[in-house]
């Protein structure tokens, strides 16, 4: 066995700490929800069913979330026609289509607020920067949503970084079982994961399985 074969191994055995909302203060907390959209997670070129299988435990946690007072920030792809992200991605999610509206048994629940992206770093939009400096007394951020590689590392990253750049001291946990990304022969889901875990828990992201949704 090779040094990857034993990390990868190590990786795949590792147990992480139950959570539950319960564990939490409400009214210092929020939810973050990313890309939870008809483009990944029901129809297009990106569709993939991990995406799907994301829906119910993560309803479940947005009822939880409601019931509890915690605001729920959702994010979504809506790309102009001739975005530059098409160069590496096929077209999808493009904005005012159905690709790019929250998924229906989400928007029945509904968000506090929605804010619709033109990149892969849901951080850098305008109006999450704007919330960050109105919401100064949330200190924990909870991320759900896809991918895990891509979209959900890019922001997770971003937000320690922002974070330890301003000397704040805040929690940004991620729930295993709440987050995914699509796979193929080139991109093994159970692999990819296992690395973007590793690289948030090294940024300082908590790694939990949320339970009880």
């Amino acid at each position: 066995m090779n040094k990857i074969e034993k990390w990868v191994e190590k990786r795949e055995t590792k147990q992480y700490p139950a959570m539950t909302l319960q564990d939490i203060e409400p009214a210092t907390t929020s939810l973050i929800v990313i890309d939870m959209v008809n483009g990944f997670a029901k129809q297009g070129a990106l569709y993939h069913q991990n995406i799907e299988n994301l829906i119910e435990p993560i309803r479940q946690s947005m009822k939880g979330a409601k019931a509890k007072g915690i605001p729920i920030i959702g994010f979504g792809d809506a790309h102009e026609k001739n975005s530059v992200e098409f160069h590496i991605f096929p077209e999808h999610c493009v904005e005012k289509t159905e690709e790019s509206a929250f998924v229906p048994e989400l928007q029945e629940i509904g968000t506090d607020v929605w804010i619709p992206k033109k990149s892969t770093n849901s951080f850098l939009e305008e109006q999450f920067q704007e919330w960050l400096k109105e919401n100064k007394q949330i200190d924990t951020f909870i991320v759900a949503g896809d991918c895990t590689d891509i979209c959900i590392l890019q922001f997770v990253l971003s937000l320690t970084a922002f974070f330890t750049k301003n000397g704040q001291e805040k929690r940004v946990i991620v729930p295993v079982n709440l987050v995914d990304t699509f796979s193929h022969n080139d991109h093994p889901s159970e692999a990819v994961n296992l690395f973007s875990f590793y690289l948030m828990e090294q940024a300082g992201a908590e790694l939990v399985e949320m339970k009880n949704i």
